[in-house]
């Protein structure tokens, strides 16, 4: 990853298709993390997102902290935000699993070798995801935690069916979460794709206009394959989430006691506390299911998240 704290952008050309790419500076991630709190606190946030306009929020956020930044709210964090969510809904889905653990110290997955080739066999998106530090989770689930009706996706299965039948040019802006996820568990930090599918505001005469036809086609496409994929992530996931919802009232049960045990044995909070703390962990079922794979540390952490409204 690139040291300094001045931002800058590298703009590529791939054949006829203008891509952007960007490479963050951890101090850029940072201050986007504490701009993305910022919003949330003054009352930014959506049931399934943010309200229009916070991208000129964070923007103008990043130009404050760092001097001579360049980075736009489109399509540089925009992007960024983007991509951010859509590793934080993969990473609840794998933390989800039969035996996944979280290590709240190194901020990585934990998982034996047999699990793991388990999960990989049925879905090998979740290779590379194993050995990576994670930082920045603790804060998506503090932005994005409460993002999701179905506790996975940001989209409901409304919008992402209205996603499939829009075929305008804006879908492709949109719809980047396949692109964009590809180049953080391949590459690791380049998560820049931002306009790959997006056509220019000025766009170039073609010679004939077959090739117009075609190049308009191909970008209708590329639009449908990328809401039809995204529809497909969310429908795993929801169906999981019900499987978990039809479970027996006895290992509901089971796990709450687990939870009430263990609140009742922090000394750092109040007896009020541990009852809120109890009420919601039991409403939103990823957390309380991370909840009870993190060691005291991780758990006293997530509570307090919880109770100042995260």
């Amino acid at each position: 990853m690139e040291s300094g704290d001045t931002c800058g952008s590298k703009i590529g050309r791939m054949k006829n298709v203008d891509k952007t790419r960007r490479t963050w500076t951890t101090h850029e991630e940072e201050v986007l993390v504490t701009a993305l709190k910022d919003v949330i606190t003054k009352g930014w946030k959506s049931e399934n997102g943010f309200k229009a306009g916070y991208l000129n929020l964070l923007e103008a956020a990043m130009h404050a902290a760092i001097p001579g930044c360049t980075l736009r709210g489109n399509p540089h964090i925009n992007s960024k935000v983007h991509v951010w969510k859509k590793t934080y809904s993969t990473l609840v889905t794998l933390l989800g699993k039969s035996g996944v653990g979280w290590n709240d110290t190194d901020n990585t997955i934990e998982a034996t070798d047999e699990t793991w080739a388990t999960i990989i066999k049925t879905d090998s998106s979740f290779r590379t995801m194993r050995h990576k530090q994670w930082m920045h989770y603790p804060d998506w689930c503090e932005i994005f935690g409460n993002d999701r009706a179905t506790g996975e996706h940001s989209q409901s299965f409304q919008n992402a069916l209205k996603d499939v039948l829009k075929l305008n040019d804006d879908v492709a802006t949109d719809l980047q979460f396949g692109d964009a996820f590809v180049d953080i568990t391949s590459h690791g930090e380049d998560d820049s794709i931002s306009e790959t599918n997006t056509p220019s505001s000025k766009p170039k005469v073609a010679t004939t206009s077959t090739k117009r036809k075609r190049k308009q086609d191909n970008e209708i496409d590329e639009s449908i394959v990328a809401a039809i994929n995204n529809l497909a992530d969310i429908t795993k996931v929801t169906m999981n989430d019900l499987v978990k919802q039809i479970a027996g009232p006895q290992n509901l049960a089971e796990s709450q006691d687990l939870v009430l045990a263990a609140l009742q044995g922090m000394p750092e909070i109040t007896e009020d506390e541990q009852v809120i703390a109890a009420q919601l962990l039991f409403n939103n079922h990823n957390d309380m299911a991370l909840f009870k794979r993190l060691n005291d540390k991780g758990r006293l952490s997530l509570v307090r998240r919880l109770l100042r409204g995260g």
